[in-house]
């Protein structure tokens, strides 16, 4: 009897762990509608949130710093949800992981794969967090990443967050192609001599 009593409590405990985070458990639709299940918004006027990447281009092996930031440092936000998805393709599609260790306060998590969406882990008050993404190795079109950002109260939300499209490529690439284009025009050059 004891025993019983003992693990609902445990169970209970290890349940209640985090309540501040995403609710995946509680709002499975979280993956695909990134609505984080508050009831309506109460948000209004512009956007004070948004998302900075330090590259342009996803490429194979190469990581990207992902920055969700408040515009104004004297308004914060408690909670955020984000993941890369194709431009134009399936809403509810995450792709690529969040690699490096989640910085204080946030969390990463799973939607359809592994570490393919990021969010708080508490409701402390944040101006700035940052994590390392790594994309699909081959071309699968542009990308964004999507967010939906929780200001100081969780009635006020912007869904749709979005960062600047990022499209497949590489330096190494451009410079190949680069090179061959120099080499054809040099060789239609000495063939006319």
């Amino acid at each position: 009897m004891y025993k019983s009593v003992w693990l609902l409590v445990m169970v209970v405990a290890v349940a209640l762990a985090n309540p501040d985070g995403p609710p995946t458990g509680a709002n499975p639709q979280l993956c695909e509608t990134m609505l984080p299940g508050h009831g309506a918004t109460t948000a209004s006027g512009k956007v004070p949130f948004a998302i900075s990447l330090n590259a342009d281009k996803y490429e194979k092996a190469k990581s990207i710093d992902v920055s969700v930031y408040a515009k104004d440092a004297a308004a914060p936000f408690r909670g955020f949800f984000v993941q890369a998805r194709r431009v134009g393709g399936p809403t509810y599609d995450a792709v690529g992981s969040f690699i490096s260790e989640p910085a204080d306060g946030t969390q990463f998590i799973e939607c359809g794969t592994h570490n393919s969406a990021w969010g708080h882990a508490d409701r402390n008050k944040k101006t700035r967090v940052t994590a390392t993404w790594m994309g699909p190795s081959t071309d699968i079109g542009p990308l964004l990443f999507n967010a939906t950002v929780v200001g100081l109260s969780k009635e006020e939300y912007w869904t749709e967050v979005l960062s600047a499209e990022i499209t497949f490529g590489s330096a190494n690439g451009v410079r190949s192609q680069g090179m061959l284009l120099s080499a054809m025009v040099l060789l239609a050059y000495v063939v006319r001599k």
